[in-house]
C-alpha cells in the first residue's frame, strides 16, 4: 500500500453573528466549542486521534511505503501496547534540501529504505500525547534492538538490554514514540529474522551502510538531511514539538539539524548521548593544524581521537557516487585536507543556530565510555577560541551535562583527562554547580541506554522537560 496522503491539518474556524441574533457569551462559548470540534473530526488524517496508525501521513521527503505491520508476530507472550505498528518508509531527499546555508549540497544522495516503529500505550495517547523521537548510532538499528536486541517495537521484560525497556516506560507514561530504523539484522537467531518487513533494509556489511548509505560524497551533511526528514515527518504527524533521543551518530545528525537546518522550532527537549558529534571534520580526520582554518585546537581536545573507525565513516560519505560495494576516498584516513567537503561538513563553525530559548537540551555520558566523544560534547557546550575566531558554546532555555566519569574537579579520567573541565561554570548554557556527575552512569558504557542505571538518568530527564 503506497501511502502519499497530504500532512494533517486543522483550520480554524471564524464565526459572524448578527448582533440581534447573539447568544449570552456563556451559550455561545459552548455552541462555538462544539462547532470546532465537529469541524475538527472532519480534517483529514483526524482519524489518527482515533488509534489508527494507518492514517499516518507521508511528507515530502518522508514517504510510508507499506504498514503499519504487527510489532509482535513471532513474538508470543511479549508486552502489546493497545497501538504499535512498523513502517516501512522511503527517505527521498529533494534537491534543495540541505542546510540553511547550502540548501543544494545534499542532492546527489540517493533514496534510502528506512523503518520506523511507531508505539503507544492507549489509543487516546495519538490525540493528545508528545511524541518522543529515538535516533541510535553505530548501524543506526533503533533504540530496540541496539539496546534492548529486540525488534523493532517489541518490549522483553527480561531481555539483555534496557532501550525496549526505555521506549516502553515512555509508553507507560502516557508518551507516543518513533524508533528510527536503518539497520535490521535479519540472519538466524536475529532480532529481526523471520519478520515480513526485513528485507525492506538492505545490509551492505562490506562498507556504506545504513544511514551514509550511497551520499554521494556528501558527507554526514547528507545523513543529517535524512534525519531532519524523519523528524519533520513526526512533527508534522504529532502536530506538537518533538521530544528527541539520539546517540552517538544519532547525536551528530540531531545537532545538525537544530544547529543548520532551521528546525528548532519543532523540538521541545532534545537529549544527546554519547555527544553530540560531528563538531569540526578537520579535527576528527587529525588535519595538520596548519591546513585549516581553525588551527590548533584546545589543549584538551585531541584530534582523531575519535579513532580510524570513525575516519572509515567520514571516508565512506565523503565517496562519490555508490559507497555500497567500497569507499575508495582516503582522504580523512590520511589526514588530507579536503577542504570543500571537510569545512561544509564542520557544524560547529557552520551553525547559523546556537541559542534555543524555547528548547531543553542535555547531553549524557557514561563514566565506561573509553572513547573521545567527551571532547565532541565540550567542544559544543563549552564552545572556543582558536585562530583568532571565537565560536559559541550551545545555549538553550536549560542546558544539563550529566557524566559518569567524576564525581569531583579533583583528578583525571580516561587516559588522563582533566576532571576540572566537567566544571558546569565552564558550559555557559547551565547555571547548575558541580561536575554534572550521576554515579548511576558510572557502569554505562557509549550504549548509555543499554545500561539499567544510564536508562534510568534518560528517562528522568526527558520526562522532566518533554511537555512541560
Amino acid at each position: 500500500m503506497t501511502r502519499r496522503s497530504s500532512p494533517r491539518t486543522c483550520k480554524a474556524h471564524s464565526l459572524s453573528i448578527p448582533a440581534a441574533h447573539r447568544r449570552p457569551p456563556q451559550l455561545f462559548a459552548v455552541f462555538a466549542a462544539l462547532l470546532f470540534l465537529a469541524s475538527a473530526a472532519a480534517v483529514p488524517g483526524a482519524a489518527a486521534c482515533e488509534g489508527d496508525l494507518s492514517s499516518l501521513a507521508s511528507t515530502v521527503d518522508f514517504i510510508l511505503e507499506e504498514g503499519p505491520f504487527a510489532c509482535y508476530d513471532g513474538d508470543p507472550g511479549a508486552d502489546r501496547a493497545a497501538v504499535c505498528g512498523i513502517f516501512k518508509a522511503t527517505i527521498r531527499l529533494a534537491p534543495e534540501a540541505g542546510p540553511v546555508d547550502a540548501p543544494g549540497a545534499v542532492g546527489g544522495a540517493t533514496d534510502l529504505h528506512v523503518l520506523v516503529a511507531a508505539r503507544a500505550q492507549a489509543a487516546a495517547n495519538l490525540c493528545s500525547a508528545p511524541w518522543i523521537t529515538f535516533d541510535a548510532g553505530g548501524n543506526g538499528r533503533g533504540y530496540a534492538t541496539t539496546f534492548g536486541e529486540v525488534a523493532p517495537g517489541t518490549y522483553a521484560p527480561d531481555g539483555a538490554g534496557y532501550g525496549d525497556d526505555l521506549i516502553y516506560a515512555y509508553n507507560a507514561r502516557g508518551f507516543v514514540t518513533a524508533d528510527l530504523v536503518f539497520e535490521c539484522p535479519a540472519g538466524p537467531g536475529q532480532p529481526c529474522a523471520g519478520k515480513t518487513y526485513a528485507t525492506w533494509l538492505e545490509p551492505h556489511p562490506n562498507a556504506g551502510t545504513a544511514w551514509y548509505l550511497d551520499t554521494d560524497g556528501e558527507g554526514t551533511l547528507a545523513a543529517a538531511a535524512r534525519a531532519r526528514a524523519f523528524y519533520d515527518w513526526a512533527y508534522t504527524n504529532s502536530e506538537k514539538p518533538l521530544c528527541a533521543h539520539a546517540q552517538s551518530s544519532g547525536s551528530g545528525r540531531l545537532v545538525s539539524v537544530l544547529t543548520r537546518f532551521n528546525s528548532a522550532q519543532q523540538f521541545d527537549s532534545a537529549i544527546f548521548e554519547g555527544g553530540p558529534v560531528f563538531a569540526y571534520a578537520p579535527w576528527t580526520c587529525d588535519v595538520p593544524d596548519s591546513d585549516h582554518p581553525l588551527g590548533t585546537p584546545p589543549s584538551w581536545y585531541h584530534p582523531g581521537g575519535e579513532g580510524s573507525f570513525v575516519q572509515e565513516i567520514f571516508d565512506c560519505a565523503y565517496t562519490s557516487g555508490t559507497n555500497s560495494d567500497s569507499c575508495d576516498y582516503r582522504k580523512c584516513r590520511d589526514h588530507d585536507f579536503d577542504a570543500p567537503r571537510m569545512l561544509l561538513d564542520s557544524n560547529l563553525t557552520r551553525a547559523v543556530e546556537r541559542d534555543f530559548p524555547a528548547l531543553d537540551l542535555a547531553a549524557v555520558i557514561g563514566g565506561d565510555d573509553t572513547g573521545h566523544d567527551y571532547e565532541q560534547l565540550w567542544l559544543w557546550f563549552r564552545g572556543l577560541q582558536a585562530a583568532g575566531e571565537d565560536v559559541p558554546g550551545l545555549t538553550a532555555r536549560s542546558v544539563t551535562i550529566r557524566q559518569g566519569y567524576c564525581k569531583t574537579g579533583a583528578g583525571t579520567f580516561n587516559d588522563g583527562a582533566d576532571c576540572s573541565l566537567w566544571n558546569q561554570r565552564s558550559f555557559p548554557g547551565t547555571s547548575e554547580a558541580g561536575t554534572g556527575y550521576d554515579p548511576r552512569l558510572r557502569n554505562a558504557g557509549h550504549d548509555v541506554a543499554a545500561d539499567r542505571g544510564g536508562s534510568r538518568v534518560l528517562e528522568e530527564l526527558m520526562a522532566g522537560t518533554c511537555g512541560q
